[in-house]
C-alpha cells in the first residue's frame, strides 16, 4: 500500500505525492491479542481503548472454535440488530402506521409554531396526507384479499356436497384458469 507523503527533489518535498510502504516509513503498530470472557467468547468490551480492534475487522480463529449452537446464538443476537433482509419480515402496516405517528406528531409541532415556514408546514401536511391515502388503499387491498380468501372457502364448501367426478372437473379448470391469469 503506498502512503501519502512528500515527494523528495533535493532537500525539498513536495506535498501530496505517493511513497510505497517500505519497514522504514511505516509505524510500528502494537499486536491486538482479543482477551476471552468468561464463556471463553471474544469480548470486544475486554479490550482497552487502545487495544480496540479496527472496526468491520473479524475474529476468525475465535469464531472456528466455536461450536454449531453457539454459532447460530451468536447469529441470532447478530440478527436482531440488522435490518430485515426481506420483504416479508416487514410488518407493512405496523411500519405504515408507525411512519403516520411520527409525521402527525410532527405535524403538531410544526402547525403550534409560528417560526416555522409555510413551505415546511404545507410539507408536512402533504407527507401526512400522503400516508393516509397509503393506508387507505393498504386497508383496501387487505379487505379485498380478504373477501376473495372468504369466497374460495365458502365455494369450496359448496363444492364437497357435488359428486366427486364434478369436483375434480372444476378443480382441474380452476387451477388452469387461475395459472392463466397470474400469467
Amino acid at each position: 500500500m503506498a502512503r501519502k507523503t512528500k515527494e523528495k527533489q533535493g532537500n525539498s518535498t513536495i506535498p501530496g505525492q505517493f511513497e510505497p510502504e517500505t519497514p522504514e516509513n511505516v509505524p510500528e503498530t502494537p499486536e491486538i491479542v482479543p482477551k476471552r470472557s468468561k464463556s471463553g467468547l471474544f469480548d470486544p468490551g475486554a479490550l482497552s481503548p487502545t487495544e480496540a480492534a479496527p472496526a468491520g475487522t473479524a475474529v476468525p480463529d475465535e469464531l472456528g472454535k466455536l461450536d454449531l449452537n453457539e454459532l447460530l446464538a451468536l447469529r441470532e443476537r447478530i440478527d436482531e440488530h440488522l435490518p430485515p433482509r426481506a420483504l416479508s419480515e416487514v410488518d407493512l402496516q405496523e411500519e405504515l402506521l408507525l411512519q403516520y405517528a411520527r409525521t402527525k406528531a410532527l405535524y403538531d409541532d410544526v402547525v403550534g409554531t409560528s417560526n416555522v415556514p409555510a413551505n415546511q408546514r404545507a410539507q408536512v401536511a402533504n407527507s401526512c396526507s400522503s400516508i393516509l391515502e397509503q393506508l387507505i388503499k393498504m386497508q383496501g387491498r387487505l379487505y379485498n384479499a380478504e373477501r376473495v380468501k372468504a369466497m374460495e372457502s365458502v365455494l369450496i364448501k359448496t363444492l364437497k356436497e357435488f359428486p366427486t367426478e364434478l369436483q375434480e372437473t372444476f378443480f382441474t379448470r380452476y387451477e388452469a384458469a387461475l395459472a392463466a391469469a397470474a400469467a
